[in-house]
């Protein structure tokens, strides 16, 4: 549970220093955490995003997202 997003902001500024060139992050994210939020500060970090699959339950929608630095 991360209300402010904290976690996902250092998620995006730390995981520049990790990832190889052309690398690429993949992400789970359900509809019920605000994802378009998610994807707003990850662009905001450098970041570029592609919907790779995405799955509807009673409650909720899960995406997959795949994250590559701009």
């Amino acid at each position: 549970y991360d209300p402010g997003k904290k976690l996902i902001i250092r998620f995006f500024s730390e995981a520049k220093n990790y990832i190889n060139p052309g690398g690429s992050v993949q992400m789970l994210y359900s509809s019920v955490a605000n994802p378009e939020r998610v994807l707003s500060i990850a662009e905001r970090s450098g970041w570029k995003h592609s919907l790779m699959a995405r799955e509807k339950t009673l409650s909720e929608r899960f995406f997959l997202y795949r994250f590559t630095l701009q």
